[in-house]
């Protein structure tokens, strides 16, 4: 409730939720975010999880959004996107 609802905001990192169905998915989805990577189902650990989220808000216009299989730094497979922001600011 801090920020305006178009104002551009990113929400990234190990939220450890593997379902559409965690209080904290239901309430970023409410909150008008979106996912930035696309397959809500990726595999995003080593584990075979879906751990991690990139979610974006406002006027933010994604590409090429990629988890990182082939990469082995952590339990966890690197996440990369671009982002642009589309309010000139």
């Amino acid at each position: 409730k801090r920020y305006r609802p178009g104002i551009p905001l990113i929400v990234a990192g190990d939220l450890n939720t593997n379902s559409q169905e965690s209080p904290v998915v239901k309430r970023l989805a409410e909150a008008g975010f979106r996912n930035a990577i696309g397959e809500e189902k990726a595999v995003t650990s080593l584990r075979g999880a879906s751990l991690e989220r990139f979610s974006v808000r406002g006027l933010i216009r994604v590409e090429s959004g990629e988890i990182h299989q082939d990469i082995v730094a952590s339990d966890h497979y690197p996440r990369s996107v671009s982002i642009h922001s589309l309010s000139g600011s």
